[in-house]
């Protein structure tokens, strides 16, 4: 039985989540891109009003939300997709179900949040340095740069909403 979330740490973790990082990143710049310049629709990606404004906050109110959505929600969830749920079902299926499965699952649940082409990229992007690694440590860091990248952007484009 793999116990991703029980791997311990190894310094090569941060360059393959930078690198991963910076993969997804490159490719939802790319689609954001031909969206707002091309003025295209692509199916599957939307721009979508956030849940919370981080404008309008007071500077403590948003570093809690900072945070919350860099730190805890990404810790969170792949504890939850890339630890429990790839485990489990690796444990019953093999990888050739357990891989696909977590990535629908972890898409599939974060639907009402996210447009499903990024999280579909994003979970197969952490679902698979997961099982390279056999941890939850790089996914970890892939998440908390790519909140903290979009958090950022959104702080210094003055949108100021974030879907959490």
């Amino acid at each position: 039985m793999k116990k991703y979330f029980q791997a311990p740490w190894h310094w090569k973790y941060l360059g393959i989540a930078t690198l991963a990082s910076l993969f997804c990143l490159a490719i939802n710049f790319i689609i954001c891109t031909i969206i707002i310049y091309g003025d295209w629709k692509i199916p599957g990606y939307r721009f979508e009003e956030g849940l919370i404004n981080i404008s309008s906050q007071n500077i403590f109110i948003t570093g809690l939300i900072a945070f919350a959505y860099i730190i805890i929600a990404p810790i969170v969830e792949e504890i939850i997709f890339r630890g429990i749920t790839l485990q489990y079902l690796t444990t019953k299926f093999g990888n050739k179900i357990s891989i696909p499965g977590t990535i629908i699952i972890s898409v599939l649940i974060g639907l009402p949040f996210h447009s499903p082409i990024p999280a579909l990229i994003f979970s197969s992007i952490a679902t698979f340095i997961t099982v390279k690694n056999n941890s939850i440590w790089p996914a970890v860091i892939v998440h908390i740069a790519n909140n903290a990248v979009i958090f950022l952007l959104l702080l210094a484009v003055g949108k100021g909403t974030i879907t959490i």
